[in-house]
This record gives C-alpha cells, sequence and structure tokens, in this order.
C-alpha cells in the first residue's frame, strides 16, 4: 500500500524536480569537500583559540576555564 509521500514522490516531485548529477554541490561528495576545506582553514584559528583558553586566561577566571573550554569545543 502506498503512502501519501510515495504517490506524491511518483507524482509530483520526479516531475518538477530534476536530479542534477552534474552539480557538485547537489552531491555528498560535494557538502564533504566544503566541510573539509573549511576544517582547513578554520582549524588554525580553533586551536589557537584553545590555546588561549588553557594557557593566557588569567587566574581570576579559573573557575571558568572548563566552561569556556567545553563551550569552545561544542
Amino acid at each position: 500500500m502506498a503512502t501519501s509521500v510515495d504517490l506524491y514522490y511518483e507524482t509530483v516531485w520526479k516531475s518538477k524536480c530534476s536530479s542534477n548529477e552534474k552539480s557538485v554541490l547537489a552531491s555528498w561528495q560535494g557538502l564533504s569537500l566544503f566541510s573539509h576545506s573549511m576544517l582547513v582553514v578554520f582549524l588554525p584559528f580553533y586551536a589557537f583559540t584553545k590555546y588561549c583558553i588553557l594557557k593566557k586566561t588569567p587566574r581570576t577566571m579559573d573557575s571558568v576555564k572548563f566552561v569556556l573550554l567545553n563551550a569552545h569545543c561544542w
């Protein structure tokens, strides 16, 4: 028994939404490439921020250092 979603996919979606396999951005490989390139660009900034939180925060902020580091990692 076909559901309404299956019926919609077979009738409306296939006729209106073409599968553009030629586009890199329309595939999971394009998303992966973009994500990994952004990681390479921003990883030094993340590492520097982690260094600043761990080594350069003043002693008066020792009670919130873990909270800052946890928020930064998430």
